[in-house]
């Protein structure tokens, strides 16, 4: 079983487009030629895609036991009917459906003795180790370098949106990080050395004037990766503040992930890096 894991709205997009867009070399275009100038040219056949292979196999049977969460059970154990729901903490659907849905069924059916409804706990997904990686927005931008720059050895790549590098403690993390000695276990710029072990691609707008992620942050964060021999991505958008919504920066930042996803996550290279837990 080979999946790719990644954090966030970029797993579903660059599963998605990561799977597509790896046809080989384009065609040139003097490679292509009409037979007149009234006969259209024939498309050229993409390149099949190269599968990677997975890293060691899945005991579906080990996979499926009882985690640490137990499953739940509502209802009666003599209702006629049992229902057994499989649902996602993270998933917008499930949610719905537990707001909007789940109360009537639970009123006219559960309450009834009509049915029982179980409840599986969540479990565990097999992935390609080889292929997970790690992205955030904003403060989540800043919690993806921090992490991902502690344990470089997990992760394909790490991406920051508009993220901190060095929390300013004028700003509003003054609420949540309470000196300067508790900002720096968590300060990305403070681990850049192990930047070197684990590609970065770093998004900022270039008009961002939200307090405490202006676009020096990623600036600053490029320059030090950069300085430290790491491999590493700045991309500026112009026009934009705290996020992007120009149709030329959505279409471009997809283009950005699917390049940068193809090559760092769907053809990940050999990790090597060594986690680091600690800021010095």
């Amino acid at each position: 079983m080979n999946r790719v894991a990644t954090a966030g709205l970029i797993g579903g997009v660059c599963a998605l487009l990561a799977a597509c867009s790896d046809s080989g070399e384009e065609a040139k275009a003097a490679d292509v030629k009409p037979a007149n100038p009234s006969t259209p040219a024939k498309p050229a056949t993409p390149a099949a895609a190269q599968v990677p292979e997975a890293q060691g196999t899945v005991d579906m049977a080990e996979l499926l036991k009882p985690g640490a969460l137990p499953d739940k059970q509502l209802g009666k154990d003599d209702a006629k009917v049992t229902i057994v729901e499989y649902a996602s903490m993270t998933c917008p659907h499930c949610a719905a459906f537990n707001e909007k849905v789940f109360p009537q069924i639970k009123s006219e059916y559960i309450d009834s003795n009509k049915i029982r409804l179980g409840i599986e706990a969540p479990r565990d997904v097999s992935v390609d180790p080889r292929r997970v990686s790690i992205w955030g927005a904003s403060m989540g931008g800043a919690g993806a370098t921090t992490i991902g720059l502690h344990h470089p050895d997990r992760f394909a790549t790490v991406t920051s949106f508009f993220g901190d590098a060095k929390y300013d403690l004028s700003t509003y993390v003054r609420a949540l990080l309470p000196d300067e000695a508790a900002a720096h276990r968590v300060n990305a710029l403070d681990v850049v050395d192990n930047a070197r072990h684990v590609p970065v691609w770093l998004i900022h707008g270039e008009a961002d004037d939200n307090t405490g992620t202006f676009p020096i942050q990623s600036e600053r964060m490029y320059q030090a990766m950069k300085g430290n021999g790491a491999t590493v991505r700045l991309v500026m958008l112009p026009h934009e503040a705290h996020g992007y919504a120009g149709r030329e920066s959505i279409e471009h930042v997809l283009y950005e992930m699917i390049s940068w996803f193809d090559k760092y996550v769907k053809h990940a290279p050999p990790r090597t890096g060594q986690t680091d837990t600690t800021n010095k």
